[in-house]
């Protein structure tokens, strides 16, 4: 088959070869925009995936720490049976129902470890991430710095603290 040559007529008065170049830079501009776009798009690709990954960060996070709230909520029953547990057993009877109390305790801790609740460590130096130092005062036989007293229990969830715990450090 033989190749035809075409013809180029322009009724502009411009010639074949200045057609050609403004088309060259047409294109070329057209290339650079698209470039432009191509990036533009994988920034926007990008920044999508960033955000989906900070929202499964946080979507995580919320299922970590959904149970904090109630956790705290908690506590003051917790508290409540501690106080129970630490009145003198005068009877028999109330020997009985400290026993009962005793279990009750032990089943609320057992709920709260089974949702990352776990009671501070207080047998030891003073963290004031973790405790809460309402005083200072001397304690035989404890070193300075370290938790003499415990006031109130401390607890933490998933690494967070729910309530510090409340001491007296030793001088």
């Amino acid at each position: 088959m033989a190749k035809k040559k075409i013809e180029v007529e322009m009724e502009d008065g411009f010639s074949e070869e200045s057609k050609v170049s403004e088309l060259e830079a047409q294109l070329s501009l057209l290339a650079g925009e698209l470039k432009s776009s191509q990036e533009n798009l994988l920034r926007e690709a990008a920044e999508f995936e960033n955000i989906k990954k900070r929202f499964e960060r946080e979507k995580i996070e919320a299922v970590k720490f959904a149970n904090f709230r109630f956790a705290q909520k908690l506590l003051s029953v917790v508290d409540a049976l501690d106080a129970a547990l630490g009145a003198p057993c005068e009877s028999e009877e109330t020997a009985k129902f400290k026993d009962g109390v005793e279990m009750t305790k032990e089943a609320f801790v057992k709920v709260f470890e089974e949702f990352g609740v776990k009671e501070i460590e207080t047998s030891g130096e003073f963290d004031p991430n973790l405790h809460n130092a309402i005083s200072k005062a001397d304690f035989e036989g404890v070193e300075s710095g370290r938790i003499g007293l415990v006031y109130q229990k401390g607890y933490i969830c998933n690494g967070r603290v729910v309530r510090p715990a409340m001491v007296v450090v030793a001088n």
